[in-house]
């Protein structure tokens, strides 16, 4: 029955025929996909593939925080080096050098009433009338009026710096020139002599203590002819009432302190230096040609002071 169905199968039949045609070839293909697999092993057995190498856990976490910790997350110096907003460039400001010789005199209507010269002329004090009589202490680098401020600081002299251009302001002495060069000469060599010898002193000394005395009175030099310090003629600081309460006058020339007379500028201030608060001074003074004696007590002149701190008008 099998034998008859296949033989009056026409489909059975065609797959017959394809199997016949066919066969061989798909024959052949599987034997050759079975030698190459059977090559592949061979080969594999000559050439073994490397084992994989399995890290612990807790070895990968270690390298993995290594490499993070040598490699930094941002490279700093390129962002740095790329200038993202822009370069900066400082302002440089060219700092003249100090000139102390031929400086032109100030026409600005400033009056020097004193200095606190020191070694460095960027060290001292001035004190300073303006044109409405008021008087200040200035420093170094502080504003006098306007663009000006105030330069450098020297026993009779002071340098202005007016807009960038250094001006003169001299004391108000009342030395009078003479006209022989030699006895110019020697003056001018006594007068460094002073100043070195003033140097020297405020160097060792607090000088800022001066300063409370040059709130009362204002010294001025006064010489001869010849260009010998007679003493100084004294005049009403910024504390005008303490002044005129001491018994002194305007204009009046000092020619000795507690018996002690001056034969340079160095020996005047180192006089007032000494002057303690709480002693009695006295002071020798040519009123008008006639000489007299006046005893003044330091404390009730500072009392005065701080009581009455008004500036001149």
């Amino acid at each position: 029955m099998a034998s008859n169905w296949s033989t009056n199968n026409p489909t059975f039949g065609r797959w017959i025929a394809r199997l016949h045609s066919h066969g061989p070839g798909l024959v052949t293909w599987v034997l050759v996909v079975a030698v190459a697999w059977q090559l592949g092993g061979l080969f594999w057995q000559f050439f073994p593939q490397p084992e994989p190498v399995i890290i612990p856990p807790k070895q990968i976490t270690q390298s993995v925080q290594q490499t993070v910790a040598e490699q930094p997350a941002f490279d700093t110096d390129a962002i740095l080096s790329a200038q993202l907003f822009g370069e900066h460039k400082p302002d440089v400001q060219s700092v003249a050098p100090v000139v102390t010789e031929n400086i032109e005199e100030t026409r600005l209507k400033l009056t020097l009433m004193g200095t606190i010269a020191r070694a460095s002329s960027e060290d001292g004090y001035a004190i300073i009338r303006d044109d409405k009589g008021n008087e200040k202490k200035y420093a170094v680098s502080d504003v006098i009026t306007g663009r000006t401020k105030l330069h450098g600081v020297y026993a009779r002299r002071v340098v202005l710096n007016r807009s960038g251009k250094l001006e003169e302001l001299r004391l108000p002495t009342e030395f009078a020139a003479t006209k022989s060069p030699t006895r110019r000469t020697s003056a001018a060599q006594r007068s460094q002599a002073e100043l070195s010898e003033l140097s020297e002193f405020m160097e060792s000394n607090n000088a800022d203590d001066l300063l409370k005395l040059t709130e009362v009175i204002r010294p001025v030099p006064k010489y001869d002819a010849d260009g010998n310090l007679q003493g100084f003629r004294i005049y009403a600081g910024r504390q005008r009432r303490a002044f005129l309460k001491s018994g002194l006058r305007p204009g009046d020339l000092v020619t000795a302190l507690n018996g002690q007379s001056f034969t340079s500028q160095a020996e005047i201030i180192k006089t007032l230096a000494t002057i303690a608060p709480g002693s009695t001074v006295d002071i020798s003074v040519d009123r008008n040609g006639e000489a007299t004696s006046i005893q003044i007590d330091t404390n009730s002149i500072l009392n005065l002071v701080k009581a009455d701190d008004q500036p001149i008008s």
